[in-house]
């Protein structure tokens, strides 16, 4: 967004994610825990505004962002078939072997 101009003094943040979704044992620092606290700790040692989360618990989410309004719908998935759904691909990446490609950090 920066590299199209964007003035990241007015930039805003909303976080959605980390539920638990895996049939696995949960623990207090498990990976839901874990990707909740870095994204928290990244946007705000960046000095973003976070204007809107909805974080943790045991439902995964579908979320709709509108970027030219900046709105967020965020709709949690309860059916069955839904569920499994997002927990195999979850178990699909937790299973596979990671891929390594360029990263650029800002």
């Amino acid at each position: 967004m920066q590299k199209e101009g964007a003035d990241r003094r007015r930039l805003r943040a909303k976080v959605f994610g980390g539920a638990h979704v895996l049939a696995m044992p949960e623990e207090a620092d498990g990976i839901p825990v874990q990707n909740i606290t870095f994204a928290l700790d990244f946007l705000r040692r960046d000095g973003f505004l976070i204007t809107g989360e909805d974080l943790g618990g045991y439902q995964a989410r579908r979320v709709h962002f509108h970027t030219d309004t900046g709105r967020a719908f965020v709709q949690r998935l309860t059916s069955a078939t839904a569920l499994s759904r997002v927990a195999a691909a979850e178990q699909r990446h937790v299973t596979a072997k990671p891929e390594y490609g360029e990263v650029t950090l800002f």
